[in-house]
């Protein structure tokens, strides 16, 4: 690509909408905006969404305190932070593979996942497509081990849309999240945690402070401003680490005041580049049926190609042009920079789970994606991509 044309065109941030700095007053927000998607439930806000699934493994430990060694399961494909927030509450971690060509668990992996110990499952919505929570309740007793749905990608696409049988729920605020506020969490459960978080104040000087950062970080999702992140090998945007969960804290007022509007814009968004990808990528993604069964909005558009030389290629190219791709986390959890393997528990194989890291890519759909982006990029994959069918 020209260079010239390359600083031009600048380089897409991989996900992230600008944050809405509107401030909403009157009533506590779990009484609007999100009290009305989870009716009848009890809503617990924190600093993250680490924190919040840290706070429903608390609350399970706290009502199994007879289970010496608790454990938890866990994709052997996943975000660092089921690791960190596992570690925080004292479970120990068990990987378990993925179905094949899928980014949800092998039922019979899982099956076999399962020991006297396990108090906990996570089942990940992965990047907007849900994990079967009712195959998983056919496996497992309801007594003995509880359903964690983790919605850290994913967010209700409307009132009343939101309908689940976990155990909890748990979302998260922080940066290229649906709702961004550059952090929080939320926890939703039927009954209070024994670990309370009290709203904090924040001072006038906080709240400048953190509405200059949203400010500055709506500017950066500019193309041309993004670029100079990007191509800076001093900073390594989008890198897959470990970092030790080191306490639960409440959600920051002034984050708080933010979330209604920014509710309310993410619902607004529309899902032109997830609608063209959906069709016109169907017959080359292995993940086809599992988008087609799902309506849900997406947060980036999941794409599994034949092979890692196939995935490789398609992201040099695509980056070669600005468009935003990547690997997510790149590989299966336990090979992930700074976690420690010796304090998992490996339920059997993960071959599945490495071939899904190794075939994986990411397309953004957040609202800087326009048409020109949509072309380039079904262009340059189509180019590559033998279609499946």
């Amino acid at each position: 690509m020209d260079p010239v044309r390359s600083l031009i065109r600048g380089v897409l941030p991989p996900t992230g909408n600008r944050i809405a700095l509107s401030v909403e007053g009157g009533p506590a927000l779990e009484r609007r905006a999100a009290q009305s998607l989870f009716p009848g439930k009890v809503l617990s806000w924190v600093d993250s969404g680490t924190s919040a699934l840290a706070l429903a493994l608390l609350d399970i430990r706290h009502r199994r305190q007879a289970v010496p060694a608790p454990e938890v399961i866990i994709p052997a494909y996943c975000c660092p932070d089921l690791v960190s927030a596992a570690f925080y509450a004292g479970f120990t971690p068990v990987i378990c593979d993925l179905a094949q060509n899928s980014c949800h668990y092998d039922q019979k992996a899982l099956k076999n996942a399962l020991s006297n110990n396990t108090l906990a499952i996570i089942a990940v919505n992965f990047l907007g497509l849900p994990e079967s929570i009712d195959s998983i309740r056919r496996i497992v007793n309801p007594k003995l081990t509880a359903i964690i749905e983790d919605n850290a990608q994913w967010f209700p696409n409307r009132p009343g849309a939101q309908r689940t049988t976990s155990d909890y729920q748990t979302f998260s605020f922080g940066r290229g999240k649906p709702v961004n506020l550059l952090g929080g969490g939320l926890m939703v459960s039927n009954t209070s945690p024994p670990l309370e978080t009290a709203r904090r104040a924040s001072s006038f000087t906080k709240r400048c402070l953190y509405y200059g950062k949203c400010a500055a970080y709506n500017a950066l999702l500019r193309p041309s401003l993004y670029q100079a992140l990007a191509r800076n090998p001093l900073f390594k945007l989008g890198e897959t680490r470990y970092h030790e969960h080191l306490a639960i804290r409440a959600l920051p007022a002034g984050q708080s005041k933010l979330l209604t509007a920014n509710i309310q814009t993410y619902w607004s968004h529309e899902r032109v580049a997830e609608k063209r990808y959906r069709t016109r990528l169907s017959t080359i993604n292995a993940l086809s049926s599992l988008i087609d069964a799902s309506n849900e909005r997406l947060l980036r558009y999941p794409l599994l190609v034949e092979s890692q030389k196939t995935r490789d290629t398609l992201i040099q190219k695509l980056n070669e042009e600005g468009l935003g791709s990547t690997k997510l986390y790149g590989d299966t959890i336990d090979r992930v920079d700074g976690v420690l393997t010796d304090r998992l528990r490996k339920a059997g194989g993960k071959t599945n789970a490495a071939s899904f890291a190794q075939r994986f890519l990411t397309l953004p759909l957040h609202e800087g994606v326009k048409q020109h982006h949509i072309d380039r990029t079904v262009a340059i994959i189509e180019s590559v991509v033998t279609p499946t069918e």
